[in-house]
């Protein structure tokens, strides 16, 4: 597995824990929203900025804290990466339900943690995203995930880059903002706080990235 998913664990009496940073992460988060609120978006303004690193951790340390149904959706059709923290395959995962009729038990795979599974970006060779963002299957495989999980972690396409995320952002119950560590992007990140807004999609929060 990739780095950003063994610096979520701390060494403890011979085994592994969460570390702090994990633990203060799923906390804060849980305090800001409510019950209902089950799909959350991880989105940036720009490209490396670390939102799958932060999808990944989050997701890992909800599964492990909540001790109920985790979805990691990645919807980076232009560059999926979540999967190969978890080292399973790509595909078949969202386009090939949208595109070819695929039931959510055969793209929803495990990840090997407990309570977390992964819905990867599938196969290079697929529609534009935002034609398959704007299928009505896509809608309906939202439906499917908020009625099936108690979160669904939405990995995204930088903001700024890409229509996609707005799609997505109008189905997500709340967004999370990644900045990287060091990057002097406050008005882009006030822009995209508006943006977000804007589409009646609430922040929970920001979180900075070591990416």
């Amino acid at each position: 597995m990739k780095k950003h998913v063994d610096s979520l664990f701390q060494s403890a009496g011979g085994g592994r824990t969460l570390s702090s940073d994990a633990v203060r992460l799923s906390t804060t988060l849980r305090a800001a929203i409510h019950d209902n609120d089950k799909l959350i978006l991880i989105c940036s303004a720009f490209g490396s900025e670390g939102v799958s690193t932060i999808a990944v951790q989050l997701g890992i340390a909800m599964a492990m804290m909540a001790r109920e149904p985790v979805l990691l959706l990645e919807t980076n059709l232009h560059d999926p990466t979540v999967h190969e923290s978890f080292g399973v395959e790509s595909k078949p995962g969202l386009p090939e339900f949208v595109i070819q009729g695929l039931t959510l038990d055969e793209v929803v795979r495990p990840t090997g943690f407990a309570g977390l599974s992964l819905l990867p970006g599938g196969t290079d060779f697929a529609p534009p995203a935002e034609e398959i963002l704007l299928s009505p299957r896509f809608a309906e495989l939202m439906a499917a995930l908020r009625r099936r999980y108690r979160f669904v972690i939405i990995d995204s396409p930088p903001m700024f880059e890409y229509a996609d995320t707005a799609i997505i952002a109008q189905q997500a119950d709340g967004a999370v903002v990644v900045i990287a560590e060091g990057a002097r992007r406050e008005p882009e990140v006030k822009e995209l706080i508006r943006m977000l807004r804007s589409l009646n999609t609430k922040v929970f929060g920001a979180v900075l990235s070591q990416r």
